[in-house]
């Protein structure tokens, strides 16, 4: 037996097993940031352009991955009524 499932409630499991999962989520979306942020001046010198520049577009590309990762949460959180009428 696991530690996970030893003398705890269902729902302990089940908080465990969630809190698990989120930071093996959080991990696998924040390694390409750091990798691109370890790699900047070797990117920006390959690409003959200007350390800034990587920098504003790794800044763009993260705004936009944010910015789509917010939109399936916003149709949540919306009233029954608000989500009917749009379909």
């Amino acid at each position: 037996m696991s530690d996970i499932d030893r003398g705890s409630t269902p729902t302990e499991k089940r908080s465990k097993l969630v809190l698990i999962s989120l930071v093996i989520s959080r991990l696998a979306n924040v390694t390409p940031t750091l990798i691109i942020g370890l790699l900047l001046v070797d990117i920006a010198t390959t690409y003959e352009s200007s350390v800034g520049v990587v920098g504003q577009l790794q800044t763009a590309s993260s705004l936009v991955g944010l910015a789509g990762a917010r939109a399936p949460m916003l149709n949540v959180f919306r009233s029954p009524s608000v989500r009917a009428a749009s379909h």
